[in-house]
């Protein structure tokens, strides 16, 4: 499993731009950030030099490494994410990290890799997926939404997955309803699967409350990277605690990724 090697460094943006509506891709300029980083950890961005509007900086999680550095994967959901959008290429940011625990990407060549993904969720899916590329024998992507404008990047999955399968609430793109629908039914159609399957999710709590239910009734092994508000991301301010099994844990310094029959979900 990656483990933190936090360190404060300023990068330049090699570009940050709009690939669905409020979704952005940033690709940041670090060989140290893509040599250390690994998939489930993430990084603190301050987008504002000189100022602390906003206070608290941006938790984004590593989504590629490239040539250059690493990018990540956003929505725009509040003051700092907006602000994040408007940086342009060549502009500066602080960022801290790798921070947090990442996935255990330790497969067998003949396990079968599901991922499990909720909007924005898919960003680090998508580096442990990349990550895993000719470890294992199958990697199968299931992916959700509320909406076909919240889908993106298919053609991308598609490209390091053997099979890709989309659900969105509204019935806008792939089936109607819920991703974990869709990850019953083709557990119940392979029953009998000569693979050991391996669970890969992250997204809203909802959803990885249920995947975990789901998955504990198939005795299926299951980590999740946990999507909670993270404040200072070093574990200083105890904003991001929830119940486990062990008692009360850190989502930013013991996480975010746990296995999923850990967590004690409300």
């Amino acid at each position: 499993m990656c483990t933190i090697k936090k360190t404060d460094e300023e990068v330049y943006i090699f570009s940050n731009k709009e690939v669905a509506s409020e979704y952005f891709v940033l690709e940041i300029i670090s060989d140290r950030l893509r040599d250390v980083s690994c998939p489930g950890q993430f990084m603190n961005i301050r987008v504002q030099d000189n100022s602390y509007d906003p206070l608290l900086r941006v938790p984004l999680g590593l989504y590629k490494k490239t040539s250059r550095g690493i990018s990540f994967l956003y929505k725009v959901i509040g003051a700092g994410t907006r602000l994040l959008s408007l940086k342009q290429k060549g502009e500066k940011l602080s960022i801290l990290g790798p921070l947090g625990n990442g996935f255990n990407l330790e497969v067998n060549a003949s396990d079968m890799i599901l991922f499990i993904g909720g909007g924005h969720g898919i960003a680090p899916l998508f580096a442990a997926a990349e990550a895993l590329l000719g470890k294992t024998e199958k990697i199968i992507f299931f992916y959700g939404a509320k909406t076909k404008g919240a889908i993106v990047f298919v053609e991308n999955l598609r490209k390091i997955a053997d099979d890709v399968f989309i659900a969105t609430e509204d019935g806008t793109s792939g089936t109607r309803g819920y991703v974990t629908e869709l990850v019953e039914k083709f557990l119940n159609k392979n029953t009998e699967n000569k693979y050991n399957i391996r669970v890969f999710s992250c997204g809203p709590k909802p959803m990885l409350k249920a995947v975990s239910s789901l998955l504990e009734k198939h005795n299926v092994g299951t980590q999740v990277s946990c999507d909670e508000y993270m404040a200072c991301g070093i574990g200083a301010c105890r904003g991001c605690a929830i119940e486990t099994i062990q008692g009360i844990k850190l989502v930013c310094s013991d996480g975010p990724v746990f296995e999923a029959k850990e967590i004690l979900w409300k």
